[in-house]
């Protein structure tokens, strides 16, 4: 509500500040605000009238992942074991508003991946172009090459703005190219009237691919492989053929017929087919019938990216901690295992070391030093074995943090609000203030710093402690810390077994009356200015007990009153002093 005054006809008024309003901290971009207004005059005439504004602000948007492994790594854009590559993500602002403060993280639980860095800070992002968020990692070496697939979670921020995305990456990849020479690399198989063999003509890439048998009509070529797949994924390959249209290269997978091809014209061309979870034969087949011969009369392929095969993997979960007195649950996890075992470099016990998952009971001593390292080994059915470890480390709540400190005495008319500190205590996470008795005021915070808000009624001692919180519980409270509270202008006055408080005096304008008797009293109450005109009365209060009140004259100039409490015999007069 704005009071604008008069308006002659004709002419327009205007409020500098007249209106004012917040926005949230989460409001849509482009959001359509509707102002309703209403315009009354001393008249009773009233105008309706509506406008509209648009409300500006981020929008996040997360863009591609790259590897960039052409610093640390052999530059081929992925992640090989070993490697310690830099990975970028494209990020935009696509709204209205700057997106400021903006900061980006990658996490992983892969225990192949050791992040360099999990945040990254891009500052404002504008409305224009896109900013790479960068991430160093770091491949381990034992990671079984194109086998593991990893996940990165990723999380852009902006004040209450977010956007978030997950991405896979695969580690390495599993590749058949016939840079061997022969078909060593895989248990590859071949059937039919003549085999497959590894041709030095013609190879997509390297200097190697493999070429159907030369066959003649009515004959057939085949090359297979059969494998366990460890993920769902997807095999491609790069294939060329050359022949006349009845002559067909075909695959299969599982004997389900995928594709067939055939044909002089064509180059070399990358097929590729979703595969899931079990056992799959992947088969080619390069087949004549009893027509023509055209082109070279053969298939060749290469560069064949398998899925993920299984493979021995075995993986004890990420570091963790148990607090003093509970058990902790293991989280191992393997793959194409027959055994696993769990041994610890303390002396507490598992229930069963020869499961995934057992329950890891503590000694004492592992307890008191502080940490242990619990290590899983897998083997497979031809023996071999890997093994990898976590550490977990032994907690306790916190201990009672020392007293606090802060001033010691607080004059209500000065002060409204007080700070106090206190010293970090070991383990500790979080804290929680206390301050007694009620009565003097609320404190907040969590942190090393506890504000108090004081009630402006409040006289006397105040008490002031904190506690230490962590996840395994809390401490004690400190010592307390006394605090005088005092307020040095209130006027205090007792007639008849009437108590009266006047506080604070001088104010800006505010002022709260607080009235106490035992006996039941009326009264009447009113504020005269230095020339004797009433500018506040009240009147009939009837008293028995307590009455607080809180007068507004902020509207008053600055100077002098008088504030007048009569009543059957009772008669005070104070001098209460508008500052400002």
């Amino acid at each position: 509500t704005e009071n604008y005054g008069n308006i002659a006809s004709g002419q327009t008024a205007s409020v500098e500040g007249g209106f004012a309003f917040d926005v949230s901290d989460c409001i849509p971009d482009q959001h359509m605000i509707d102002l309703d207004i209403t315009i009354t005059d001393s008249e009773d005439s009233t105008w309706y009238s509506t406008c509209q504004l648009i409300a500006n602000a981020p929008v996040l948007s997360i863009g591609s992942m790259i590897i960039d492994d052409g610093i640390y790594g052999n530059n081929n854009g992925r992640l090989d074991p070993g490697e310690t590559a830099d990975i970028k993500i494209k990020n935009y602002n696509l709204g209205h508003c700057f997106a400021e403060n903006t900061i980006a993280t990658l996490t992983t639980a892969s225990q192949y991946i050791t992040m360099q860095n999990t945040t990254d800070t891009l500052g404002t992002l504008g409305f224009f172009g896109s900013v790479y968020s960068v991430f160093t990692v770091t491949v381990d070496p034992e990671a079984p090459n194109g086998v593991i697939i990893v996940e990165f979670d990723y999380e852009l921020v902006s004040g209450i703005y977010q956007e978030n995305e997950t991405f896979i990456q695969k580690i390495g990849l599993l590749c058949e190219d016939f840079e061997t020479g022969d078909f060593s690399k895989f248990n590859w198989q071949h059937d039919g009237d003549l085999p497959w063999f590894v041709s030095s003509l013609y190879a997509y890439e390297g200097n190697y691919s493999a070429k159907s048998g030369e066959i003649t009509d009515n004959q057939y070529s085949e090359l297979s492989l059969t494998m366990e797949t460890m993920t769902a994924d997807s095999i491609s390959f790069i294939r060329k053929v050359s022949s006349e249209s009845g002559d067909k290269l075909k695959f299969f997978i599982n004997n389900s017929l995928m594709d067939e091809w055939s044909g002089t014209a064509q180059g070399w061309t990358q097929e590729a087919y979703a595969v899931g979870v079990g056992t799959f034969t992947f088969k080619w087949v390069y087949e004549k019938n009893g027509g023509t011969t055209s082109g070279a009369d053969c298939a060749w392929l290469d560069y064949i990216i398998m899925p993920p095969e299984m493979t021995l993997t075995c993986y004890a979960g990420p570091d963790d901690y148990v607090c003093e007195g509970y058990d902790f649950q293991c989280m191992g996890e393997a793959t194409d295992w027959v055994s696993v075992e769990w041994t610890s470099s303390g002396t507490g016990t598992f229930s069963d070391p020869t499961i995934l998952q057992p329950i890891y009971t503590p000694s004492i001593d592992d307890i008191t030093a502080g940490l242990v390292i619990l290590t899983l080994a897998a083997t497979d059915n031809d023996g071999d074995l890997v093994d990898d470890d976590m550490d977990l480390t032994f907690k306790t709540e916190p201990e009672a943090p020392d007293m606090p400190t802060g001033p010691d005495y607080v004059d209500l008319v000065y002060t409204t609000t007080s700070e106090y500190t206190v010293e970090s205590t070991p383990l500790a996470t979080s804290y929680e203030w206390n301050i007694e008795p009620v009565e003097a005021g609320t404190i907040s915070g969590d942190d090393l710093i506890g504000t108090v808000e004081w009630d402006l009624s409040y006289l006397g001692y105040a008490y002031i402690s904190v506690k230490a919180i962590n996840e395994c519980g809390n401490s004690d409270y400190s010592d307390a810390f006394e605090v005088t509270v005092d307020n040095t202008v209130v006027i205090t006055e007792n007639i008849n077994d009437l108590n009266i408080r006047v506080y604070p005096n001088p104010s800006t304008g505010n002022f709260t009356i607080n009235l106490n008797s035992d006996k039941t009293a009326r009264l009447n109450i009113k504020i005269i200015n230095p020339i004797g005109s009433i500018i506040y009365k009240e009147s009939n209060i009837q008293v028995k007990g307590s009455y607080t009140n809180t007068l507004d004259l902020s509207n008053l100039p600055v100077g002098i009153y008088y504030l007048i409490i009569e009543g059957n015999n009772i008669n005070s007069i104070n001098k209460i002093m508008i500052q400002k």
